[in-house]
Parts: structure tokens; C-alpha cells; sequence
């Protein structure tokens, strides 16, 4: 038999094994390594508190696990820096509270060798779909250890998904969108910086003109004088941009109170300064005064 047939024999095999496999749509505990699974934490009890949701409905899960004895201090180092955390593929919970042992875990803590813990985290449904849910702690030099996990229904909501909270001075805000507005106002003054670079190059033959240059040797002539000032121009700007937005988010809101009354006060004089002093409606002599005549120019 010939090497071509032989090739597309098994590209044809390998196509139909391809077809015929089975979907695999979980990931789980048992893709870790056997030294994590077996000899770090041992997850138990796990309950979830619903298996089907609506976006922005919330799901306990729940449950405890032991720290072992044996754990690998020789390759894992001691569990001084643990987070508690979910596996789930990609954004599609919002953690909303998490506790271990009854205290607030919003940041990191440290594991006792041979411990028993309680967790319980809640998570807000952010989008619809079907997905594998883990409890799962986050282990410094150790990685993320995952345990048992369970399949969670998201069905789409009757409104879009919202994640409000209420800061310390009272205002309710929408995590989702919070500061959107300032993103987008942001990319559009770099963008806007990024065109004026552009346009000034593209202004000019790019190709044609250029590769003729570098083949008679003069490629000192692709950048001028007016590019480098304009290089520089543009680099200062930049710099006085980002320096003094960085000043104007620190400030405040008693100095925005001050800089917004010293404003007024400042239009105030100049407008009313202009409009006492204006030449703009004064009247303008009619008759010229002899031996003076207008011209195109001027006066003679």
C-alpha cells in the first residue's frame, strides 16, 4: 500500500474517532495532580442550595473540609496564605459573601495543618447557561485545590443582571457598570491622541515614495525636524494629561466645592468687567476729519 493512502486512511480514521467521542463538559477535582487530591484538603458535607436559578438569584454553597496531616510541606510549602473561592468556567457567578467558620473572608487567611474548616460562600447568577460549580481554595504556592463539583442551571431573568452595593456613605451603586462612563471617556481621549499620530503619517506617500528613499540611502529624510517636535509635543501632552488627571482624582469634594465658587466668581468680574468696558457698541465717527481718506488699506 501506498504512504499517500496510508495517510488518508488515518486521517479519515482519526476524523470519524473525532466524531464519535463523547462531549466532555465538566472539569473537575480528578484533573488535578494525585499529591493534591490525596494528600491536601479533603472536601465533605457539600450541598448546593438550588441546582436551577434565574440570573440575579442568588445559591448558597456550603460545606467543610479537613486540611490533611500529611500535607506536602515539601512541595507545597505550609498553607500560611489560603483563599476561599469557587471554580466555575468564567464569569458567570458573582461572589457576594464568603465565610469560613463563621467569619467574614473577603481576603485571605492562614490553614492549620490537620484543621477542620466550615465554609459558605453566596453566589449571584450573572449569566444563563449550564455550568459546573466547585467549592474551591485558592493555596499560595499551591494553586487553586478544587472539590467536588455539581452541574447549575442558569436560566435567563426577567430583567438584566445587576450587582448593587451600598458604600459607606450611603450611595447605592451598580458594580456592573460602575465608572463605565470614565473607561469609555478615557479610551476615547487616547484614541483620539493615537489619530492625530496616525493622520500625520498617513497625510503623506507611505510606500512607494518611502522605499525609494531607503534604496537611494537617505532615510534620514523619513522623519523631519516637524516630526520630532510633534513627537515630543504629543509626549508632553500625554505626560500633563495623566499627571494632571492623577491630581484631579485625588482631590476632594471640598476642593471641587472651592474651585467651582472661585469659577463663578471669576466669570462674574470678567463679564461684568467686559461689559462695562466693551468697545464693541461704542459709535464710530461717520465723518472724516479733512485731508484723511479710506482706502482698501487703511487709512491715508
Amino acid at each position: 500500500m501506498s504512504a499517500p493512502r496510508v495517510v488518508v486512511r488515518l486521517v479519515l480514521l482519526a476524523a470519524l474517532w473525532s466524531a464519535s467521542a463523547a462531549p466532555v463538559w465538566a472539569h473537575g477535582e480528578r484533573t488535578q495532580e494525585p499529591f493534591l487530591r490525596m494528600r491536601s484538603i479533603l472536601f465533605y458535607d457539600c450541598q448546593w442550595s438550588k441546582d436551577r436559578l434565574k440570573v440575579n438569584e442568588d445559591m448558597v454553597l456550603s460545606g467543610r473540609f479537613r486540611v490533611f496531616d500529611d500535607w506536602p510541606t515539601d512541595v507545597l510549602g505550609r498553607p500560611d496564605t489560603a483563599y476561599v473561592n469557587t471554580g466555575v468556567p468564567g464569569p458567570v457567578f458573582v461572589r457576594k459573601e464568603s465565610f469560613l467558620n463563621g467569619i467574614n473572608m473577603a481576603n485571605a487567611t492562614s490553614l492549620t495543618i490537620g484543621g477542620d474548616y466550615e465554609f459558605r460562600v453566596v453566589l449571584r447568577a450573572r449569566g444563563p447557561g449550564r455550568y459546573h460549580v466547585h467549592p474551591l481554595i485558592n493555596v499560595y504556592n499551591g494553586g487553586p485545590i478544587q472539590g467536588p463539583g455539581k452541574w447549575v442551571t442558569v436560566e435567563p431573568g426577567d430583567e438584566p443582571f445587576t450587582n448593587t452595593e451600598k458604600t459607606l456613605t450611603g450611595e447605592t451603586i451598580d458594580l456592573e457598570r460602575y465608572g463605565l462612563s470614565t473607561v469609555i471617556g478615557w479610551h476615547l481621549v487616547w484614541v483620539a491622541v493615537a489619530l492625530v499620530w496616525l493622520l500625520w503619517w498617513v497625510r503623506r506617500p507611505l510606500f512607494i515614495p518611502r522605499y525609494i528613499l531607503v534604496q537611494r540611502g537617505a532615510e534620514d529624510e523619513l522623519v523631519r525636524p516637524t516630526d520630532r517636535q510633534l513627537a515630543v509635543g504629543l509626549l508632553v501632552a500625554t505626560l500633563g494629561i495623566v499627571t494632571c488627571s492623577a491630581m484631579i482624582y485625588g482631590l476632594g469634594w471640598t476642593n471641587w466645592m472651592r474651585l467651582i465658587v472661585w469659577l463663578l466668581i471669576g466669570f462674574i468680574f470678567y463679564f461684568g468687567y467686559g461689559k462695562s468696558h466693551s468697545h464693541i457698541d461704542a459709535p464710530r465717527p461717520t465723518d472724516m476729519p479733512e485731508g484723511i481718506k479710506m482706502t482698501r488699506d487703511g487709512l491715508l
